[in-house]
């Protein structure tokens, strides 16, 4: 448990120094379009490539914004046959840093904003070679808000090597509208 927590701590302190962004909505550097269809790629990516993944939001219903609807696609493709693959897919509330190093303590910046309705969040399934394998959500904007939706997927190489990659999208929800971000940046709102 213990081992958990400082990896994700971890992680998310890495993501901070390595990718803050300090923006406005008005001034971002990848901005989504929510109108971005899910795309798995199918090409070929080598007997020891990793897994590649893609994270995708389809529309939400109209009008945008609070209790509209999307579909959250995590798709994963392998260039070798991998059995037992576990993909899941977390929402959570974006976090900031407030304090100095060590003492640093984690807030959310606002609440969540968007909630899983329909759906399996976690499900393991069988990785063919080159062929591609994918769950869907069903996500609600609930409240005007921001969170992060981070794709996992994690197997077993070898008798005792876990593997794991991840991607992640931001979400900004507004009264009458609902932002994408490339989840490899930090975009802090005002």
């Amino acid at each position: 448990m213990k081992t958990s927590i400082y990896g994700l701590a971890g992680i998310v302190a890495a993501c901070l120094i390595f990718t803050t962004v300090v923006a406005s909505s008005s001034n971002l550097a990848r901005l989504f379009s929510t109108n971005v269809s899910p795309e798995i790629p199918t090409f070929p990516i080598g007997e020891n490539a990793t897994v590649a993944m893609s994270l995708t939001v389809s529309n939400f219903t109209e009008p945008p914004g609070v209790e509209s609807e999307a579909n959250v696609t995590f798709g994963v493709i392998s260039g070798k046959s991998i059995p037992n693959v576990t993909l899941h897919i977390e929402i959570s509330p974006i976090y900031v840093g407030q304090g100095e190093w060590p003492n640093v303590t984690w807030v959310p910046i606002g609440p969540r904003g968007i909630e899983l309705v329909d759906g399996n969040p976690s499900q393991v399934v069988d990785l063919s070679a080159n062929r591609s394998a994918s769950i869907t959500l069903r996500v609600r904007a609930t409240k005007v808000g921001y969170a992060v939706i981070i794709a996992t997927a994690t197997w077993l190489e070898g008798p005792s090597t876990i593997r794991k990659n991840e991607c992640a999208l931001q979400i900004r929800v507004l009264e009458n509208n609902v932002d994408i971000y490339d989840g490899t940046q930090i975009v802090l709102f005002p």
